[in-house]
Order: C-alpha cells, then sequence, then structure tokens
C-alpha cells in the first residue's frame, strides 16, 4: 500500500460516515454544542468559548445550532500548550 493510504480510507471513511474528524473536540458533541449554543443565546451577550490543546491557534465564529453559518452565537477563542510548536506550515 502507498504511504498515507491508510489515512485517505480513514478519511473517506469519516466522510461516508459523517464522522466528525475528532469526536473529542466540539464538533464530537453536536447534541450538547446545540444546547449549550441555545443557552449562551438566551442568558449571554457576546460569548466568547475558550479552548486549548489543538497544537495551534485558532479563532471563529460558533453558529446557532451548530451550523457552518447564519446567525452568529458566540466566537471561539483556540490556543496552543505552552510547550507546543504548533502544526506549522500545515
Amino acid at each position: 500500500a502507498a504511504p498515507g493510504s491508510a489515512f485517505v480510507r480513514a478519511l473517506s471513511a469519516q466522510a461516508f460516515t459523517s464522522t466528525p474528524w475528532n469526536r473529542d473536540d466540539f464538533s464530537g458533541f453536536a447534541f450538547e454544542q446545540r444546547q449549550i449554543l441555545a443557552s449562551m443565546k438566551a442568558n449571554s451577550n457576546n460569548p466568547i468559548v475558550l479552548g486549548g490543546d489543538l497544537h495551534d491557534s485558532y479563532a471563529w465564529q460558533l453558529y446557532e445550532e451548530g451550523a457552518v453559518d447564519g446567525t452568529p452565537s458566540a466566537v471561539n477563542l483556540v490556543c496552543p500548550g505552552v510547550s507546543s510548536p504548533g502544526w506549522g506550515p500545515f
């Protein structure tokens, strides 16, 4: 088998079954995510979600019902571990 073919097969299986890339992150808990976003919408103004341990820094918007677009519900800020070199050019 070609180098990386297992990785390609795993990605294909994830896409076919709609399995999240990382079942341990926020997208791996779709029901709970919708509950949290609905609670933030009802009880707060401009919420910020803080996260970490992704080996890099990111910032993005979270949308109502966990959608990929629409009405923003919160901002998600993620930071790396102190000793993490990050993902570099990837």
